[in-house]
């Protein structure tokens, strides 16, 4: 959660460019915060990881990165992970990365919340009691180990008008919002496009749950999920390597694709009905929108489709 308050003067760190820094946080550790009710009974995991490893918030747990005026970097530790106290000693590790300071603003914003990383130790947690290791596994996932997913085995004619209806309301509901991303001026057409897809994807998924409900997935051939992690695994590293040709992205060489491997894994991509533009243009506006085009990777077996015509002809 993002509490957006700090619990001792640690937590807070202002520093100018010539000077020493400052501790600005809340001076008074004792004082109720507004998250006391969580602590009643969970656990701060960076509080927990930090009593066993410094007496200090060190720079590297500061959640939060601000630049104040021209000469001033603020940090601060806002951002929290509660446990239960009954897990709160299988914590391994906890870092935190600056990964989301590039993800509104390819050149790196001066305001952003870091990603918080908890690493547990946690052996056999997903495992089931009927789990045995044993020298032969079943080469089939179990469908008590898959998580639920809308049940689109229920969709019918009258459901599916039901639902294209629900949608159309929800979303007028939400015009002003998607008329505001659409014309906005200070947007570029893949950020409007990643939000605009989030919208109505999150839209149709909360309808159709509503109206279908939720199932377990069947179980499906441990070879056939092996295949469909593969593909989206070799899309990550098609779209990695082409940003980092198209100097859209910095990685390291060897985290890419060589040329002739590049053009092999795009055949293969375009077998499984993947596309992936050769054009350096169209390439550029495909790796930008990369929520887009990735859903459409994990989605591509996906029976349940909300179309411009079935939203027409069913109003």
């Amino acid at each position: 959660m993002d509490a957006n308050e700090t619990n001792r003067p640690e937590d807070r760190t202002l520093t100018p460019t010539i000077g020493p820094t400052k501790y600005t946080g809340l001076p008074k550790p004792n004082l109720p915060r507004t998250y006391a009710c969580y602590k009643a009974n969970f656990v701060d995991a960076s509080e927990h990881y930090l009593l066993h490893n410094s007496p200090h918030c060190p720079h590297h747990h500061m959640t939060h990165t601000a630049l104040v005026g021209d000469s001033k970097i603020s940090q601060a530790r806002l951002d929290r992970i509660w446990l239960s106290k009954n897990i709160c000693n299988r914590i391994h590790t906890f870092n935190v990365t600056d990964s989301p300071r590039t993800w509104a603003n390819l050149h790196g914003s001066n305001k952003y919340h870091r990603a918080i990383q908890l690493h547990l130790t946690w052996p056999g947690l997903w495992d089931t009691p009927s789990d045995q290791p044993t020298e032969s596994s079943t080469d089939v996932l179990e469908d008590n180990i898959l998580p639920p997913d809308i049940n689109v085995q229920a969709l019918t004619p009258e459901k599916e008008r039901k639902l294209a209806k629900a949608v159309e309301s929800a979303l007028y509901l939400r015009r002003n919002e998607i008329r505001g991303i659409s014309k906005s001026k200070t947007t570029d057409s893949s950020h409007k496009l990643n939000h605009l897809y989030r919208i109505f994807t999150d839209t149709l998924t909360k309808q159709a749950t509503k109206i279908l409900g939720l199932a377990r997935p069947p179980a499906k051939p441990h070879e056939q999920a092996q295949k469909r992690q593969a593909l989206v695994n070799l899309w990550d590293k098609v779209h990695a390597t082409i940003g980092h040709q198209r100097g859209l992205a910095q990685l390291h060489p060897q985290a890419c694709l060589e040329a002739n491997t590049l053009h092999e894994a795009i055949q293969t991509l375009q077998t499984h009905k993947i596309n992936v533009p050769l054009n350096p243009t169209d390439q550029a506006k495909w790796w930008k929108a990369k929520d887009y085009h990735r859903a459409e990777v994990l989605t591509l077996h996906t029976k349940l489709k909300l179309t411009d015509d079935l939203a027409r002809n069913n109003p």
